[in-house]
Formats: C-alpha cells, sequence, structure tokens
C-alpha cells in the first residue's frame, strides 16, 4: 500500500487507547501537521520533514498532536502477507 494519508485536528488510525497490528512494515513521511506514534510503549512525535518505519507486527496508532491537519506519505509493505493461509 502506497497512500496520502491526512489525519483532521482529532483524528488518528484507531479509536483512543486502541493499538492495530498487522503483517508487514511501514514507512511514514510527514508533509505538514505533527503527527504522534505509537509503537508498542514508545511513543514518538513527528514534525514535517521527519520520517519513521517499524514493524507493523507490533501494536501502533497515528494520531494528529497538534492545532492543523497532518499530511503524510505512508507506505506498507508486506501487509497482503494477512490474507495468506
Amino acid at each position: 500500500d502506497f497512500l496520502h494519508a491526512v489525519y483532521d485536528v482529532g483524528g488518528s488510525s484507531t479509536v483512543d487507547d486502541s493499538l492495530m497490528r498487522h503483517q508487514g512494515r511501514e514507512y511514514g513521511y510527514v508533509i505538514t501537521g505533527t503527527l504522534g506514534v505509537q509503537v508498542g510503549f514508545d511513543e514518538y512525535q513527528l514534525n514535517p520533514g521527519d520520517a519513521i518505519s517499524f514493524d507493523s507486527t507490533l501494536p501502533h496508532r497515528l494520531f494528529n498532536k497538534g492545532p492543523e491537519p497532518v499530511n503524510a506519505i505512508w507506505f506498507v509493505v508486506g501487509r497482503d502477507a494477512d490474507d495468506l493461509p
């Protein structure tokens, strides 16, 4: 998956206090806004120009931490492995 992700103010990839996990590896690059990324017990704050990558099998959540929408480029490799028997 290769996508332009937008998180409006207060938006997130999952409901509050909920984490997701799936097969693959994620790569992200923030264009605008402040993106919070929780991976396991660690939390990161990404600003414009920052990038991150992590193993998607680790519990994770992405969320807007600022007063403006977050625009980011996101790439997930190997997620289709979820569909394999």
